[in-house]
């Protein structure tokens, strides 16, 4: 990404403030800018990341997770099984980008802590590493939001309790079932985790983990 626009308004805002400023400021200031033009204005290579507009990106994202409201740790495991979904839809829509909702984000982020792991998964399962994007411009963001929702409506994994299992894990208010999946794309490396069921639990279908 080149010194563009934003770049520009970044340059301007900080000239506007040096007017409000003493005269001290105006050289810590113009070192400020000339950081900004020399390193993260003119990324050379490929391999270069423009950190300012990344930063910015990732306020957003931060901003917005905060106010996520992971009341109970079935919220995790519903996040989970809906981060296992998207990387099914990956899987069957190679040629399309998929949109993740917030919560499923907050799964992938911390999937690619484990960075070696991460990419091991990727590789076996999707057959390559599964880059998180976030610079794709916000034009084309309703474009990949109406295909990722019509993957989703096709998406062909369905959860249910697995009543078979001996329910042991017993709460103040019920018991944690077995979460079995129709399919199993990852094998052993994804578990579905558990849902609480009454203490006069019946065999009740989970819901299918499409994005709401």
């Amino acid at each position: 990404m080149g010194y563009d626009t934003d770049g520009q308004a970044i340059n301007q805002a900080i000239q506007d403030l040096l007017k409000t400023k003493d005269p001290g400021y105006e050289y810590d200031a113009n070192e400020l800018l000339f950081a900004y033009r020399t390193c993260y204005g003119g990324n050379p290579t490929k391999f270069s990341m423009d950190l300012i507009h990344a930063v910015l990106r990732q306020r957003s994202f931060y901003e917005k997770v905060s106010r996520l409201n992971w009341k109970d740790a079935e919220s995790f495991r519903r996040a989970i099984r809906g981060y296992h979904d998207f990387l099914h839809l990956i899987k069957t829509n190679p040629r399309k980008t998929m949109v993740p909702t917030l919560e499923i984000d907050c799964v992938w982020h911390t999937h690619m802590l484990k960075v070696g792991s991460y990419r091991q998964f990727c590789l076996r399962h999707l057959g390559r590493v599964i880059n998180h994007d976030d610079s794709i411009p916000s034009t084309a963001i309703d474009t990949h939001v109406r295909a990722t929702l019509d993957a989703w409506k096709k998406n062909s994994l369905h959860y249910e309790v697995d009543l078979t299992a001996t329910l042991e894990i017993k709460r103040e208010n019920g018991f944690l079932a077995p979460v079995k999946v129709s399919e199993a794309p990852f094998g052993a490396d994804f578990h579905p985790g558990f849902v609480l069921l009454p203490a006069d639990h019946h065999n009740v279908p989970i819901s299918k983990s499409i994005i709401t």
